[in-house]
């Protein structure tokens, strides 16, 4: 696998854009206008979602599982 995947998305005011570079295998969020401090649970559900959506195209492409933990 050497296409890097990537997933544009809305978070609140903000847009978080979350790309998997496969070769390095991490993951890099670029947030406009700025990082957020904070988010709120409707936020949160939303990135929640947007990162989901990214890392289901990469395991589809793995064939396998992706393990999320958050700490």
């Amino acid at each position: 696998m050497s296409a890097q995947f990537s997933n544009t998305f809305t978070v609140g005011l903000y847009k978080c854009e979350m790309t998997f570079d496969p070769a390095s295998k991490s993951i890099h969020a670029e947030w406009t206008p700025a990082e957020p401090k904070r988010l709120t649970d409707a936020e949160l559900k939303q990135y929640r979602a947007g990162r989901n959506a990214l890392l289901s195209e990469v395991g589809k492409a793995l064939g396998g599982n992706v393990l999320v933990i958050e700490t």
